[in-house]
C-alpha cells in the first residue's frame, strides 16, 4: 500500500531530496487540511463570533461543530481506508478508468450512512429535531471531505487544492460573520456552505482528469481482503477517541450543552491547543520521514525482483530496519523538539496573561500524547506498507479496550489526573507496534517469499 509521502514527491514535480518551505506548505494542506480548517475556523469563532452571538448559542455550535469532526472521522475512516487500498491497486493495475465509478460509491455509501447517522443522534433530542436537515447536511458534507482526500493522490496541481482549501475557510468565515448573525443553525449552513466549495473545487479537478461518468463501482465493498482495513479504521480511530467520547457522556465532569450535546470545556480547549503540533509534524513526516522508508522497502522489493542473491536481499532487509529505526528516532525528535517549544511558549503567556493556569499541567500531558499519538500512527502506516492487516486490527483494538477500561476507572477521579488514560492507551499502543514492527522486518525475508511466488 503505497504511502502518502512518496506520492507527495510524485505530485510536487520535485525531486525526492527537495525540502523547500513550499512544499512543506503543501504537505500541511494535503495531509492536514480538515484539521487546518477546523483549527482555524474555531478559532476565528472565538474572535469574531464569540462576541456576537450568546453564549449558550455559541456553545452549542461549537459542540455540533465539534460532534461533527470527530464523528465523521470515526464513522468514515473504515469506508475511506477501503477505497483507498482499492484504489491504489487500481492505480498499480493501470485501471484508471474505474477510479471515478469507485470514488462515488464510496461517496454514496459515506453519505446515506451520514445522514442516517445524523437523523438518529438528532431523533434521540426532540429539542432539535427541526434543525435535523441543517445538522444531517452539515456532518454529510464533512464525511465528504474526508473522503475527497482519496483523489488528492491523483492530483497534479497543488496550486488549486491549496487554494480550495483556503477558500472553503474563508467563505465559511465570512459567511458566518457577516450573515449568520446570532442564529446558530444558519452559521451552520455557513460552514456547509464553504465545506461544500472545497468539495465542488477538489472534485471539479479531479473529473477534469480522470472524465466524470455517473457509474458506480462497489467491487471494494466485496473484497474481503480489506475487511481487516475496515476494522482497523475503526478500532483505530475509536483508540484516539475513545477517551474524548467518554468523559462528554459518561463523566461528572462534562456540561450539557444542549439535550445529547455534551462537552467537558477544560480538556476540549486543551485538547485543540495540543492539536496545533499534530500539523507540522504530519507534514514532517509525510515529506522527510515516511519517503525515506518507502524508498527503503522499494530497494528491498527492487532487489528480490531482479533477481538477486540472497546476501544482497539480506543486506537491503537491514537497511529496511535501519530506516525503520531511523524514521521512527526522527520524528519523535521533531515533534518533542516542537512540543518542548510550544509548551515553554504557551506557558509564558498563560503566566502572563493569568489564563489558563490551572490547565497547564492538563496542557502539558495532552502535548505528550499528541506526540506518542503521532508515534502510534506513523507505526500504524508502516505496518501497513507490508499488509500487516490482522496485526493492525489486534493492535488497535487492544489500544482501544486498553482507552475505555483505563478512562472508565479513572474519568471521575480528580481533575489532575484528566489525559493519563489516554497516555497509558497510547503508550501499551506504541510499544506494541514499536515491537511488532522489528519483529516483522527483522524476518521480511520469510514473510515476503512466503506470502509470494517468486
Amino acid at each position: 500500500m503505497a504511502g502518502i509521502g512518496f506520492e507527495l514527491k510524485k505530485l510536487f514535480h520535485e525531486e525526492v531530496g527537495d525540502h523547500s518551505l513550499g512544499a512543506i506548505f503543501k504537505s500541511m494542506m494535503v495531509t492536514s487540511g480538515p484539521w487546518i480548517i477546523s483549527i482555524v475556523t474555531f478559532t476565528a469563532f472565538r474572535i469574531l463570533l464569540s462576541p456576537i452571538m450568546e453564549e449558550s448559542e455559541f456553545m452549542l455550535m461549537m459542540c455540533i461543530i465539534v460532534y461533527g469532526f470527530v464523528f465523521s472521522m470515526i464513522l468514515s475512516s473504515p469506508w475511506i481506508t477501503m477505497v483507498i487500498r482499492h484504489i491504489s491497486d487500481l492505480v498499480y493495475l493501470g485501471k484508471d478508468e474505474e477510479l471515478i465509478s469507485s470514488f462515488l460509491s464510496a461517496a454514496l455509501i459515506i453519505g446515506i450512512q451520514s445522514h442516517l447517522f445524523a437523523w438518529w443522534f438528532i431523533n434521540k433530542n426532540s429539542y432539535l429535531l427541526e434543525h435535523h436537515s441543517t445538522i444531517a447536511y452539515f456532518f454529510t458534507s464533512l464525511n465528504i471531505l474526508w473522503l475527497t482526500m482519496v483523489i488528492v493522490g491523483a492530483m497534479k496541481d497543488f496550486n488549486r487544492v491549496v487554494l480550495s482549501y483556503l477558500s472553503g475557510m474563508l467563505i465559511s468565515i465570512l459567511l458566518m460573520v457577516f450573515y449568520a448573525g446570532n442564529d446558530v443553525y444558519l452559521a451552520i449552513n455557513c460552514f456547509t456552505a464553504g465545506t461544500c466549495f472545497t468539495i465542488f473545487v477538489l472534485l471539479e479537478r479531479f473529473f477534469k482528469e480522470f472524465g466524470f461518468e455517473l457509474k458506480l463501482n462497489f467491487e471494494w465493498v466485496k473484497r474481503f481482503d480489506l475487511i481487516p482495513l475496515f476494522i482497523s479504521g475503526i478500532l483505530s480511530n475509536l483508540a484516539v477517541w475513545c477517551d474524548k467520547l467518554m468523559y462528554w457522556f459518561l463523566s461528572n465532569k462534562s456540561v450539557e450543552v444542549a439535550p445529547g450535546f455534551f462537552l467537558f470545556p477544560d480538556y476540549d480547549l486543551v485538547i485543540f491547543l495540543a492539536s496545533l503540533t499534530m500539523i507540522p509534524a504530519t507534514a514532517y513526516f509525510t515529506v522527510f520521514v515516511e519517503t525515506t522508508f518507502s524508498d527503503a522497502q522499494k530497494e528491498y522489493l527492487g532487489a528480490i525482483e531482479q533477481g538477486a542473491d540472497l546476501l544482497q536481499i539480506d543486506e537491503h532487509a537491514n537497511k529496511l530496519l535501519l530506516a525503520y529505526l531511523k524514521c521512527l528516532l526522527n520524528l519523535f525528535l521533531f515533534h518533542t523538539t516542537l512540543s518542548i517549544i510550544y509548551i515553554f511558549v504557551l506557558t509564558f503567556t498563560f503566566d502572563f496573561t493569568g489564563f489558563g493556569i490551572v490547565a497547564i499541567p492538563l496542557l502539558k500531558i495532552s502535548i505528550l500524547n499528541m506526540v506518542l499519538q503521532n508515534m502510534f500512527q506513523a507505526m500504524i502506516v508502516f505496518l501497513y506498507y507490508f499488509d500487516y492487516q490482522k496485526e493492525v486490527v489486534l493492535i488497535s483494538g487492544t489500544t482501544f479496550l486498553v482507552s475505555a477500561i483505563s478512562t472508565y476507572y479513572m474519568m471521575n477521579l480528580p481533575f489532575e489526573v484528566t489525559g493519563y488514560s489516554f497516555f497509558i492507551a497510547m503508550v501499551i499502543g506504541g510499544v506494541l507496534c514499536f515491537l511488532t514492527g522489528i519483529y516483522k522486518i527483522q524476518r521480511i525475508n520469510f514473510y515476503t517469499f512466503s506470502s509470494n511466488d517468486l
